[in-house]
């Protein structure tokens, strides 16, 4: 469609691709080159000007580029030598909102006929903060990495939840503990005692030392506790294990969930938290396969050699430390901008989208624990901790005792 206002003329073109396209600049004068990946754009030419102004535009994105008349200059990944009207951001959506946008650029001495055009300074791209860049960008492949990294991470966390369910069942009736009801009551429920203190404390530390940290710490912390549990020779060291393992267990979970939210673009953070929290399916389907193979295989050790697999979470920390980012609000908040802007660009580069100028990082509002409870949390708050609570009470209630009531209905945890 071309539109004629004030003897200027606009032109809306459909959907440009990677394939080479011809644009007509108005003056008589086409030329054809490729425009990479955007599309949507508008084209203002101004009677007696040697220039044309584009606009590209994809979701989440906005990109400005000069065209100089005879020269095809790339659209992404450049600025030209030319000059390069006013932004026009948004597009006008009216004949009114154009013609003052016309008149404005018009009225600017810079854009006059005449002017050296070769000497004028090319515009920028309109500012982001990092993580609106971040929200803008399409699912690439530096967030399924990111999801997978932290996913094989929640899968060792449900994996080591769901072995203690088949572990308990086999101590109790190794003959040097032979525990009671009341004693694997307690070796299933200390865990979730540390659960709940990790959980409150994790993202407290992880705001102060980063999400990253925090996330490899809690595999180390409880990799080694399993080993430890996998040594024991008394009940007391037991129950210290499982309490130490459920601390870094605990504090994993929000950790994990806040970081890939936090890289998440806006239309796809709800599609990757569940499928974040799908890898908790695969961690305790793992854990049923070794108390199906190992530990009614192995001998009077087989819940030894299981705890030691749960151990397994102390290399996969290397994984982390390597292949995960660093949260971009924490290193913003703690004034580490280069790091920020690098974490920002890799996943640009991942998808494709040319890396615009942020403002220097504001650190984050401080916000009190007790305003959760204050009148404007407060009925969230208890709904949330009701749903929870019961989402729990039930499922941790029946997994985590299911394996030890089938050993003592049937005598044997495969049979």
């Amino acid at each position: 469609m071309t539109l004629v206002l004030n003897n200027a003329q606009v032109f809306r073109s459909g959907v440009f691709s990677r394939s080479s396209v011809s644009i007509s600049l108005g003056n008589g004068v086409s030329r054809g080159g490729t425009i990479s990946t955007m599309d949507a754009s508008s084209f203002v030419i101004l009677p007696g000007f040697v220039d044309v102004h584009v606009h590209l535009r994809e979701p989440g994105f906005s990109y400005k580029e000069t065209i100089r008349t005879g020269t095809l200059a790339a659209a992404h990944g450049g600025y030209t030598a030319g000059c390069a009207m006013p932004n026009l951001n948004p597009v006008p959506d009216s004949m009114e909102t154009l013609q003052m946008e016309l008149d404005a650029i018009k009225s600017d001495a810079t854009y006059q006929k005449g002017n050296d055009v070769s000497t004028t300074t090319s515009a920028q791209p309109a500012q982001l903060t990092r993580n609106e860049r971040l929200d803008r960008l399409p699912f690439n492949k530096a967030h399924r990495k990111l999801l997978v990294a932290s996913g094989i991470g929640w899968a060792f966390d449900a994996m080591d939840v769901g072995l203690v369910s088949f572990v308990v069942a086999a101590i109790a009736a190794d003959p040097h503990f032979n525990l009671t009801p009341t004693e694997k009551s307690w070796v299933l429920s200390i865990g979730f005692v540390g659960m709940a203190i990790g959980a409150a404390v994790g993202g407290f530390i992880a705001d102060r030392v980063g999400r990253k940290t925090v996330f490899t710490a809690t595999l180390i912390i409880f990799g080694i506790a399993n080993g430890a549990m996998a040594l024991s020779w008394s009940l007391g060291m037991l129950l210290g294990a499982r309490l130490i393992i459920g601390l870094g267990l605990g504090a994993e979970l929000p950790v994990a969930s806040t970081l890939v939210s936090e890289f998440s673009p806006t239309k796809q953070r709800g599609r990757m938290t569940v499928l974040l929290e799908s890898f908790w399916a695969v961690g305790w389907i793992v854990a049923a396969m070794i108390g199906y193979f190992v530990i009614p295989n192995t001998g009077d050790w087989g819940w030894r050699w299981a705890l030691a697999i749960g151990a397994l979470p102390l290399l996969y920390a290397i994984v982390t430390r390597v292949h995960i980012p660093e949260s971009v609000r924490f290193l913003e908040a703690k004034g580490r901008e280069d790091e920020a802007e690098k974490a920002v660009r890799y996943f640009e580069e991942a998808g494709g989208v040319a890396p615009v100028t942020s403002p220097k990082g504001k650190p984050l509002p401080k916000i009190k624990t007790r305003e959760l409870f204050g009148s404007k949390y407060l009925a969230r708050t208890i709904a949330i901790w009701a749903t929870w609570f019961f989402v729990n009470f039930s499922y941790y209630g029946a997994f985590t005792w299911m394996p030890s009531l089938l050993a003592d209905q049937f005598g044997s945890l495969t049979k």
